[in-house]
């Protein structure tokens, strides 16, 4: 499983990074007793942050001692966690527009959308709310949050990482 936080406040990544950490941690353990395999077998998620908020990532870690393998930004993400604001400029739905088309032109079959979360301290800008509500209309792949909640913000990437798993494994 793939995470990236696409996030331009650093205190903000770090609340949602160590919700998502704690999070695979538990993961991780739950398959390990489902199959009954040794963590080592088990493939590890990965993490990673960027914070230009710019197409496409620079992805790098929170994690002090983890590196970031320089084709990170080449693999497509299981699931993102996308704050809709760069400072004031709403930046949001070029963001998604630019990972449907990279999605779009990977040319798998079927074509495998990452599951996308939408998070704002501010979303009762109109144009904000309006994506908010809106996108999950058009895109089934979206979940919609109204706030930066990090409790939300951990059901709703395990809601995710459920759904992943049952695409990948019927």
């Amino acid at each position: 499983m793939t995470i990236w936080i696409i996030e331009d406040d650093v205190a903000h990544a770090s609340d949602a990074w160590r919700q998502i950490k704690s999070l695979v941690a538990e993961m991780e353990a739950l398959a390990r007793r489902r199959k009954g395999v040794a963590m080592e077998q088990i493939t590890p998620a990965k993490l990673f942050w960027d914070q230009s908020m710019t197409w496409k990532p620079r992805l790098k870690s929170l994690d002090y001692d983890d590196v970031v393998p320089s084709e990170a930004s080449s693999q497509l993400p299981d699931i993102v966690v996308l704050d809709l604001f760069r400072g004031d400029e709403f930046v949001a739905p070029a963001l998604l527009r630019s990972l449907r088309e990279w999605e779009r032109e990977e040319k798998r079959d079927p074509v495998r959308f990452s599951h996308v979360i939408l998070w704002s301290a501010y979303p009762g800008r109109p144009d904000a709310l309006n994506f908010v509500r809106g996108e999950p209309k058009r895109d089934k792949h979206i979940v919609p949050m109204e706030t930066k909640d990090e409790m939300q913000l951990r059901t709703n990437v395990a809601h995710c990482w459920r759904a992943r798993e049952e695409e990948l494994y019927p």
